[in-house]
């Protein structure tokens, strides 16, 4: 694996950052349950995708309120597992959006989404070493595929699909599981997959 650059991090901090990036993933994840067009077992692992993330975020918002100075009383987030577990989710859309307002997404240096020729091409490479070999021929019959980046990024609104790069990429064992890209890397890699489609898709294979 190549080691990115080191992030830039926005003013408010790596932790607002990713707080605001996991309410915004969460709340696409409900809009998916809400859809009710997927099979159970990917039913099951959005809702033990969002219960998972919603028991660590606390920790994350008090992170991000320590980064911002300053102390917010902390939201129930057992009375939002019950609003999950009992499928209230336009209840719990609604008190997740109101929690986002206060921990906004902030994509400083990922969006505007533009890149070089150069980067774009630097970005294909990442995508072959490190996404082609699960999201390019994606798993389907499990809790949680790995889906496919190109069409991903053609779906989703471009600021949910910034965070989801932001919370859902992981590194290896050399760099703590972290996210091993940079943020020009990910908006290039942005740009490699709202703007090159199937054609960047078949030179990965």
């Amino acid at each position: 694996m190549v080691l990115a650059d080191p992030a830039i991090v926005s003013a408010e901090g790596e932790h607002s950052r990713r707080a605001g990036a996991e309410l915004l993933v969460i709340l696409g994840d409900i809009q998916k349950l809400k859809r009710g067009n997927l099979p159970e077992k990917q039913k099951k692992g959005l809702r033990d995708r969002i219960s998972g993330t919603l028991s660590g975020l606390p920790l994350l918002l008090r992170l991000a309120d320590e980064e911002r100075n300053r102390i917010r009383s902390q939201p129930d987030m057992d009375r939002y597992r019950r609003l999950l577990a009992e499928q209230s989710l336009n209840d719990l859309t609604t008190n997740l959006k109101n929690l986002s307002r206060s921990y906004p997404f902030r994509a400083t240096g990922i969006l505007p989404a533009t890149a070089s020729n150069q980067l774009i091409g630097n970005a294909l490479q990442q995508h072959k070493t490190l996404c082609a070999p699960c999201h390019d021929s994606p798993y389907l019959d499990t809790e949680r595929p790995a889906y496919n980046l190109f069409d991903q990024a053609q779906e989703l609104e471009i600021r949910e699909f910034a965070a989801r790069m932001v919370v859902g990429v992981r590194g290896d064992a050399t760099t703590g599981l972290d996210n091993p890209f940079s943020d020009a890397e990910i908006r290039s890699l942005i740009v490699l997959y709202r703007t090159t489609g199937n054609s960047a898709q078949s030179e990965s294979r």
